[in-house]
């Protein structure tokens, strides 16, 4: 019955009826006082209720802001060079799979001339050429 009371049609067609007929002013007690008695459910209720005991689980909202800002600039950093990373390997694969055939001819004929010309030329040449400033 309960259940069927607390549905909402019913609540508000039936609700003002039953408080205009059975709660009205002349009808109420006047010696009634809220009970002095608490019982478990509204104790842990309290409890739950109770914003004070937050207060102390932070001696010091700086140092929990300037956390929080750091993790925030570590992981966009994290996030930008995750983005880097993600962007070489894909470039790295669509190389090595042809999906852009230029590119790809082009990286491995750049790879064989350089191959030759390490083969070709004495390792000691390269690095005089390389230190040679004029």
């Amino acid at each position: 019955m309960l259940c069927a009371y607390k549905h909402p049609t019913i609540e508000a067609k039936i609700r003002p009826i039953i408080e205009r007929v059975f709660f009205q002013e002349q009808d109420q007690n006047i010696y009634y006082t809220e009970p002095l008695i608490t019982t478990s459910e509204e104790v842990q209720t309290n409890k739950d209720l109770n914003t004070e005991k937050w207060k102390y689980k932070i001696p010091d909202e700086d140092n929990l802001v300037t956390l929080i800002l750091l993790i925030k600039r570590i992981l966009a950093w994290l996030t930008i060079t995750m983005t880097k990373i993600a962007g070489f390997c894909e470039k790295l694969k669509n190389i090595i799979i042809w999906k852009e055939p230029l590119r790809t001819s082009i990286f491995i004929t750049a790879g064989l001339v350089i191959y030759c010309i390490i083969v070709i030329v004495p390792i000691r040449w390269i690095f005089l050429l390389a230190g040679n400033e004029n």
